[in-house]
């Protein structure tokens, strides 16, 4: 090789690595992002958040890209919300930590290092779902008495590797009352070109 070749070979590669597309996309599995998702997909991809537990589960997608769009410019994806229902606190759990160590520490009703959600981000999911998502599957019924709420926002283009370092939210939490998934997708096929 000659120097040419290595100076490009240098410069392509400190592109690829300086970049945080390529990184996550190796290190989490990111699959290109599917705007229309059919619901099967969909609801094969959370399976494992719910095929082991009787919580009431409540899967929605966007009825349009304004759905889209406001989730992507008002809240974090991919983002664990718990919202305690007895006292209304709002905790937000990081998909890039580790989980189940928050989780266990939320068990023993020990905060200190679990981060308070930013109340104007959590109120921001909850109109959009209310405005612009569609409920596409549900499953169980509410089990009273308990509570959190579970509030998964999420892709099915996100992987496998971020489904499982969030799965102990819905495995390992205690006293879950429902698990409410925002998949980021329109539901429904991609519409023909006309």
């Amino acid at each position: 090789m000659n120097k040419t070749h290595i100076k490009t070979l240098l410069v392509l590669s400190f592109v690829f690595l300086a970049s945080c597309t390529p990184i996550a996309k190796i290190i989490y599995g990111i699959k290109n992002f599917e705007t229309y998702v059919p619901n099967d997909e969909r609801v094969e991809y959370y399976k494992p958040y719910f095929e082991s537990t009787d919580n009431k589960v409540n899967i929605y997608a966007f009825k349009n890209r304004e759905g889209l769009k406001a989730t992507s410019d008002s809240v974090g994806i991919p983002r664990v919300f718990l919202h305690n229902i007895l006292n209304d606190s709002v905790y937000v759990l990081n998909c890039h930590e580790d989980m189940l160590y928050d989780v266990e520490e939320i068990n023993k009703n020990n905060f200190k290092d679990i981060l308070l959600a930013d109340k104007k981000e959590f109120v921001n999911l909850k109109n959009i779902i209310d405005t612009s998502a569609v409920l596409t599957y549900t499953e169980n019924e509410i089990r009273k008495n308990n509570k959190w709420k579970v509030y998964l926002v999420n892709g099915t283009f996100m992987g496998k590797t971020l489904r499982k370092k969030a799965l102990p939210v819905t495995k390992t939490l205690e006293g879950v009352e429902e698990l409410i998934v925002v998949d980021v997708s329109i539901d429904g096929e991609k519409p023909e070109n006309k």
